[in-house]
């Protein structure tokens, strides 16, 4: 089968550009001109330059494309930021239209990875389960805002313009390969660097990127599968995420019993590491948005994917032993 990527040289594109090659898939990626990421890229893969944002460009990455082909959108911005920045709008949303419009004219099948944050939140405890309707009102936050602008977009042109679509949730992804530069990343290093002064009270749905790739590949392989998929994980707290690391290492770390109230951190952390952010670039752990999210309701199900795609998320210990020895093989912690 013949594939066409975006975000191909991502945390999860990459994943799912390897596993397609394993199951002897062409594979056509498209990547942002200067984008370092395209060195870790298997020869055999074919790569288009081009900007997600314009429309010419993704309309020539798909050209070759046609009926029998599939487009997998993993091109996304992601931001802790509670605002929207115009240019996490204009990637996530009209990165997305352009891809959803140029599937159309070319008959090409779309495989969407939207984001668990896109779905209007329920009461605390109660099951999130998939929905048809999305609306960047019903939601927090600026990332979240434009994933459900960007899915309601691919909904609608299932509905009214007969696209052939499987929409892919996501919740956190963790695992081996994560972008150094992500909070939970560096939330990690700084633990096993000894660093870390204490945890935060809360916690969120993870899922490792091995697994929502198996799903994303799940989904491309069953042609009749349309519509709506949640890839949840484990429920984790923060605590429990740093035990895991904790026993899931030879070093001797020190274990963090410290778990700070959120409206603390939101009182006196989060400024500080705004600061740090600004002096030094350096990706903050803490943000107003990051926070609320450790309060959320993050009980999402996924029986669904796991009824139709065949999930079945690994253990979150796995995950974490595996991300811990990525990190030490690549000289991050």
């Amino acid at each position: 089968m013949r594939y066409y990527i975006t975000g191909a040289t991502g945390f999860l594109g990459l994943r799912v550009v390897n596993d397609l090659l394993k199951q002897g898939d062409d594979v056509t990626a498209f990547v942002m001109p200067g984008d370092k990421g395209v060195d870790f890229l298997p020869a055999e893969v074919k790569i288009v330059y081009g900007d997600i944002t314009s429309k010419e460009d993704v309309n020539t990455f798909l050209s070759g494309g046609g009926e029998g082909s599939t487009v997998i959108h993993c091109a996304g911005m992601i931001s802790l930021l509670w605002g929207i920045k115009p240019i996490v709008k204009k990637v996530n949303v009209t990165g997305t239209q352009n891809i959803v419009e140029a599937c159309i004219k070319q008959n090409m099948r779309l495989i969407y990875i939207s984001s668990v944050h896109s779905i209007p939140e329920k009461p605390k405890g109660q099951p999130m389960e998939e929905v048809s309707c999305f609306n960047p009102k019903l939601v927090v936050g600026g990332y979240a805002k434009t994933k459900a602008m960007a899915t309601a977009y691919v909904i609608d042109a299932i509905v009214n313009s007969d696209l052939n679509a499987g929409i892919i949730f996501p919740s956190g992804i963790i695992g081996p390969g994560a972008l150094t530069n992500s909070s939970i990343t560096h939330m990690m290093k700084q633990y096993i660097d000894g660093k870390l002064p204490a945890g935060v009270k809360g916690g969120y749905n993870f899922v490792d990127v091995r697994d929502v790739s198996s799903a994303v590949i799940s989904l491309c392989n069953k042609k009749d599968k349309k519509g709506c998929y949640i890839i949840g994980g484990h429920y984790v707290s923060i605590e429990e995420f740093l035990s895991a690391i904790h026993r899931n290492t030879d070093r001797q770390l020190k274990k963090l019993n410290i778990m700070v109230p959120r409206w603390f951190v939101n009182l006196f952390a989060v400024p500080v590491y705004a600061v740090k952010y600004f002096i030094t670039k350096e990706t903050p752990i803490y943000t107003r948005y990051s926070i609320y999210t450790l309060g959320s309701n993050s009980n999402f199900i996924s029986d669904k994917a796991k009824r139709e795609l065949d999930f079945s998320p690994r253990p979150f210990d796995e995950t974490i032993r595996d991300t811990i020895l990525w990190m030490e093989e690549k000289g991050i912690v």
